[in-house]
């Protein structure tokens, strides 16, 4: 008799079937114990993280302790997380939001201290 788990149906690759999504390209994601499906990151979305991580990279070369990195999975919206970087090009609501336009250097405060080229970044469309 097969576990029927969430975790072992992927193992066995019969989550696909559960879930009947209509099409390639979306994120299906476990949050609050909900099953969440959402349109997958594109290419532009992948470019922008990747230049995050290469300036978060380069602080990290220049001083060996920057904490660049976590290894720990948390909660975003827990009240004693009170700095995290979100890249999100569509509009929201945050309780402190600083903005800058496409192609400004962002200025990132402590605890991340960090610069961030956004010149090759393009809004959605």
């Amino acid at each position: 008799m097969s576990e029927d788990t969430l975790s072992a149906m992927w193992m066995r690759g019969e989550v696909d079937d559960l879930l009947d999504l209509p099409f390639e390209g979306m994120r299906v994601e476990i949050i609050g114990g909900q099953i969440v499906v959402s349109p997958a990151p594109n290419v532009a979305h992948a470019g922008i993280l990747s230049d995050i991580s290469a300036a978060l990279t380069a602080m990290s070369m220049k001083d060996p302790e920057y904490p660049w990195m976590s290894t720990k999975v948390v909660n975003l919206y827990r009240q004693t997380v009170n700095k995290f970087c979100i890249p999100d090009r569509s509009i929201g609501a945050y309780l402190h939001q600083e903005s800058w336009e496409f192609g400004e250097t962002v200025q990132l405060p402590e605890p991340f201290n960090v610069e961030i080229e956004t010149s090759r970044w393009r809004p959605w469309k």
